[in-house]
């Protein structure tokens, strides 16, 4: 499984893209405290075109708020062929 890659865009749309073997990666967007994040959340899994790997895409969105001001946001990626689970995460400026 490649990396996550993160990229923070102004309009606080959080995106990683996981390239992994087959099946797909499972992707879990979490706040600073732990909670797991479901709204605004859109993932999008596409067969690459060697057909044995799989591209997987998720999209946080936040409405920005104070309560987002400085708190860190994680993207964990998960494959039940690569046992090691992937991170990375972004700080909300």
């Amino acid at each position: 499984m490649e990396r996550v890659k993160a990229q923070q865009h102004l309009d606080h749309h959080e995106h990683v893209k996981n390239d992994s073997i087959f099946p797909s990666s499972q992707i879990t967007w979490v706040d600073g405290s732990s909670g797991v994040l479901t709204d605004g959340v859109s993932t999008v899994r596409e067969l690459l075109p060697d057909s044995k790997r799989f591209s997987t895409i998720s999209t946080l969105v936040l409405s920005a708020s104070r309560e987002h001001h400085g708190r860190n946001f994680t993207c964990q990626a998960q494959n039940s062929a690569d046992r090691q689970p992937h991170s990375t995460s972004i700080r909300s400026a």
